[in-house]
């Protein structure tokens, strides 16, 4: 199979479906394990017990969607790392009991079902204790400081200021000339060129509206269309068609459709100023 196909089918995946994805094959190669070390010694191998007790890699996959739930939410209250790591050390302590008294409690209710004898809840609890909880502990801690990290990391990314261009070269006839960013009103998908509209008129240029969006300034330029940037500068007013969408009115009394599937984009446009 193409590397490229697999690296698109992960990035579609949410956290959870890859946490999910991930915790399933643990659970399976846990139970690969005990057959093959049953096979080894020449032991007797029981395929409800092994899917009953291996059940317990499964509960990470709930648990772990809740840390992430929580770590989202203690995360808009901006607090410092520090903060978040002993929250989390907390968390991760918690989390970890519960683990074993779940999975403590639902072997206890499905072996008093399926089994004969059945395995008390005393038991298998002393004995996850004893067996996992230090691994378990360990996981959800683990876990915890990569969430802190990679929210450490974006955020170090996002201070970087990255420098947008302030010329662009555009074609007119046989020839190229340099246009000041800042003249730019719109620029429109024209393929297999862009069309630039300035004041002065329509400048064509041989990139596509993507390359160009990634050079220009994204708090001044507003994607707010698949085929349209409108500079924000230049906008004059905003008409709602009363299903999501709306049109934008510009300086020249161009009109521009935007988009809804855009809104993220220019919804600053239509928010009341504080």
């Amino acid at each position: 199979m193409d590397r490229n196909v697999i690296r698109s089918f992960f990035r579609k995946l949410s956290s959870f479906q890859v946490i999910a994805i991930f915790w399933v094959a643990v659970y399976a190669i846990n139970i690969g394990q005990d057959y093959l070390f049953s096979y080894i010694r020449n032991s007797s191998f029981y395929w409800s017990e092994a899917l009953l007790f291996n059940f317990y890699w499964l509960f990470f996959i709930p648990l772990l969607h809740v840390l992430i739930n929580v770590f989202e939410k203690l995360k808009q209250k901006k607090l410092k790392s520090l903060q978040l790591g002993g929250t989390f050390l907390m968390l991760s302590t918690i989390l970890s009991f519960c683990h074993v008294i779940f999975f403590s409690a639902v072997i206890a209710i499905l072996s008093n079902i399926f089994f004969q004898p059945p395995h008390p809840f005393r038991q298998t609890l002393l004995a996850s204790i004893s067996n996992d909880s230090i691994v378990t502990i360990l996981i959800y801690v683990c876990f915890s400081f990569y969430l802190i990290w990679k929210s450490n990391s974006v955020n170090e990314d996002d201070v970087v200021v990255k420098k947008y261009k302030t010329m662009l070269s555009v074609k007119k006839g046989n020839k190229f000339v340099l246009i000041d960013v800042q003249d730019i009103v719109y620029i429109e998908s024209n393929r297999p060129y862009t069309s630039i509209y300035t004041d002065k008129g329509m400048h064509l240029m041989n990139q596509s509206l993507g390359k160009i969006e990634e050079v220009i300034d994204p708090f001044q330029f507003l994607r707010i269309h698949k085929s349209t940037i409108v500079n924000k500068n230049a906008v004059k007013e905003i008409i709602s068609r009363q299903n999501g969408d709306y049109d934008l009115i510009l300086e020249n009394m161009k009109e521009l459709r935007m988009s809804r599937h855009y809104r993220k984009n220019w919804e600053s446009l239509i928010m009341p100023s504080a």
